[in-house]
């Protein structure tokens, strides 16, 4: 009786060729989106800061918006009420 962890069924070959496949396959997906070379990991460390900085500026101009909507609300409210408390005259 063969015990190697060679023999098919047992986990060692078809776990090596599993492997080995996943590793081709692997670098095929980097390579397809252009991250195959010794620059990949400054590359991406580049684009998480690229996107760090796109929240922060949504958000600031996010808020910036909020602010002046509500200061047109109040400026309107602020308008109403001198119109209908400064005396005209008629």
């Amino acid at each position: 009786m063969n015990t190697s962890p060679e023999r098919p069924g047992d986990g060692g070959v078809d776990a090596r060729l599993l492997e080995d496949a996943a590793e081709i396959g692997a670098r095929r997906a980097l390579a397809a989106v252009g991250l195959h070379d010794a620059d990949a990991s400054k590359d991406v460390h580049e684009l998480r800061a690229l996107l760090a900085d796109w929240r922060s500026v949504k958000t600031g101009v996010l808020a910036a918006l909020g602010k002046a909507f509500a200061m047109a609300i109040l400026g309107a409210l602020a308008v109403a009420v001198g119109w209908k408390w400064i005396p005209r005259a008629d």
